[in-house]
């Protein structure tokens, strides 16, 4: 559904690398600093309450729910044919190939960016400018730090507030 004349996401520089010899050898995506400046994302909800943003996550969804099922398939059906320990270690090898991998990310750095929010249901719109994050390693389980400062507008109900924000942890 188009809902804007606004693409969802502009980005006027990206870097990014992965190593794709984990991801083949251990089922384990490697990601280096993941890097975005100048980033403009737009959030619509129109008057009916439909959003840009919900097919993303319906696609999501859809594909973790079809590749558990088909993981666990595979996984009952290898099982009970096990007749050794060589036959074991092969049924091993091709469950992970078809599992969701573990992902690594050496950090995320966004700068420089905006998000707007513009319910036009509610008559509410939200601008978060100057956005800057730093988000250290990410792995699963594992605890992040985080640097985030931007200044944002709320306009509703044309009334509007400006404010600026710096959240550090």
């Amino acid at each position: 559904i188009k809902l804007s004349k606004n693409p969802f996401l502009k980005v006027d520089q990206v870097a990014v690398n992965a190593s794709i010899l984990p991801l083949l050898q251990e089922n384990r995506l490697e990601v280096g600093k993941v890097i975005l400046n100048k980033a403009q994302i737009y959030l619509l909800k129109n008057k009916q309450g439909n959003a840009n943003w919900e097919n993303f996550s319906k696609a999501k969804t859809s594909a973790i729910e079809s590749s558990v099922t088909e993981s666990s398939v595979s996984k009952n059906n290898t099982f009970e044919k096990q007749t050794s320990a060589v036959d074991a270690a092969d049924a091993d090898k091709s469950t992970a190939k078809g599992s969701i991998p573990e992902i690594h990310i050496a950090g995320v750095e966004i700068s420089d960016s905006m998000v707007v929010f513009d319910d036009l249901s509610s008559g509410q719109q939200v601008q978060l400018n100057k956005v800057n994050l730093t988000i250290s390693e990410l792995k699963e389980n594992k605890p992040v730090d985080l640097d985030f400062n931007l200044s944002f507008k709320i306009k509703s109900n044309n009334k509007n507030s400006d404010a600026n924000a710096n959240l550090e942890g």
